[in-house]
């Protein structure tokens, strides 16, 4: 598939610090995790990013990307990122992250070992559902976690931005989109809910 050379820049805080090459570089690395319409053309519904553990590259993504409306993993639907193919390797329900496998090239990105102090710049980057577009989004770090479990980030989003990795300013990953604050037919929302540092360690290296 032909990527489309279209990035949107939305900030929402003063609070962010100018974006520095080495966070761009990392953002550049997030793809479109998607799937096939009946006419066999590409869908951006979420969002993926790469990273390696011991057993070798993963790709990460939210896991109601993966589910019907009850819940389980649409089994019979197959799944890509930026056009190659990949398969469930992980999931997680109670933090609502899963892992893919494929051979599909790109950068690592590295996770944090904790989560950034409150109001610390934050940036993320996505593929809102439908679009061909990468959004690249600026704001900052509000709580590590609120009375549901989830991190909080002053962060715009929408439809298809869940499983975007959230960078602190050094270029780590300190979260992952999941879901808006708003109700689900407001659009762009300005607060989103996302898994911590800690889910994301619990999933990729097992740490309690």
């Amino acid at each position: 598939m032909k990527r489309v050379g279209v990035t949107l820049l939305l900030a929402v805080s003063v609070l962010a610090d100018p974006l520095t090459a080495s966070v761009r570089d990392e953002l550049n690395a997030i793809q479109p995790f998607q799937f096939k319409d009946t006419d066999g053309a590409f869908v951006n519904s979420c969002t993926a990013w790469k990273t390696t553990v011991s057993e070798g590259p993963l790709w990460v993504t939210a896991l109601h990307c993966l589910t019907d409306d009850a819940g389980a993993i649409i089994l019979d639907r197959p799944w890509f990122v930026n056009g190659k193919s990949v398969s469930v390797d992980h999931a997680n329900s109670r933090t609502d992250l899963a892992t893919l496998r494929g051979a599909v090239k790109g950068h690592s990105l590295r996770v944090a070992y904790g989560p950034p102090e409150v109001l610390a710049p934050l940036w993320t980057a996505g593929y809102p559902r439908g679009s061909k577009a990468r959004y690249v989004i600026a704001g900052v770090f509000s709580q590590p976690r609120s009375d549901s479990g989830k991190a909080v980030f002053n962060l715009p989003t929408t439809y298809g931005m869940s499983g975007a990795p959230v960078l602190d300013k050094d270029g780590f990953v300190v979260g992952l989109m999941l879901q808006s604050e708003c109700h689900p037919v407001a659009g762009w929302c300005a607060v989103a809910r996302g898994a911590s540092v800690a889910d994301l360690r619990e999933l990729l290296f097992g740490e309690a």
